[in-house]
């Protein structure tokens, strides 16, 4: 991804989400639990999650990080269980946590194309059929 496509992706994460992360006290901060409120409906690999808080978690930190599981608040529901791939931050990359989008077209859910989990340098790209 280039510099200007991911300036362009971060700048459109103010206008499409609100996005909070915390991590809880029960978990390991390696898992990278992050809470993530969207105001409108966004898209991961084979699911679209309506509006509403989430719960961002690498499912495997003890063994390769490289699956992401995807909850509901209370985290009881699963929506979201896949693999990713690395992908390195910026300097200048927020480590409180957040997403970064991609381009999408009017009426369609926005897809998330990497998460950032929070004091983490690197992020996680969601693997997207073509």
């Amino acid at each position: 991804m280039t510099a200007s496509l991911r300036c362009k992706a971060l700048g459109m994460v103010c206008g499409f989400v609100l996005a909070a992360a915390t991590l809880g006290a029960a978990d390991s901060p390696a898992n990278g639990l992050t809470y993530l409120t969207f105001n409108r409906p966004v898209s991961l690999p084979g699911v679209t999650l309506g509006t509403g808080t989430y719960a961002f978690e690498i499912a495997n930190p003890d063994s390769g990080r490289n699956v992401v599981l995807v909850r509901d608040r209370a985290r009881r529901a699963v929506y979201y269980l896949g693999m990713t791939r690395p992908m390195p931050g910026s300097a200048s990359a927020n480590h409180d946590g957040g997403v970064i989008f991609g381009e999408t077209r009017a009426n369609e859910a926005v897809k998330i194309l990497a998460w950032f989990p929070p004091d983490s340098s690197s992020g996680r790209e969601f693997v997207y059929g073509r």
